[in-house]
């Protein structure tokens, strides 16, 4: 792809995700084991408010009115480890890094 192709293609799909880094959250998705706490992890890319590549990563949780100590340390260090994998990493997007539940 040229560069006037990328660009177009940028315009086309602001802040979409390339094959590469779609396996790569992918795989991160997989890091996170899922629990009675964490049901599933949701990733959407775009461009945030400056105009920035960002990600916005959603941890889907069981409701429960009276979260135990234990629940709201795994929801942590799940949001954690997905926060600093995607600073870590080779791609340049920002981490928007959220806790839903179902």
């Amino acid at each position: 792809m040229t560069k006037t192709d990328t660009r177009a293609a940028k315009r086309k799909y602001p802040g979409a995700a390339t094959g590469e880094e779609g396996r790569f959250f992918a795989e991160l998705s997989r890091s996170v084991p899922l629990s009675a706490a964490i049901k599933d992890i949701d990733f959407r890319f775009g461009e945030d408010s400056d105009g920035a590549p960002a990600v916005w990563i959603t941890v889907l949780a069981s409701a429960d009115v009276n979260p135990s100590k234990e629940k709201i340390a795994e929801l942590s260090r799940a949001a954690e480890t997905l926060r600093a994998a995607v600073l870590n990493s080779e791609f340049k997007r920002w981490p928007y890094v959220q806790i839903k539940t179902e």
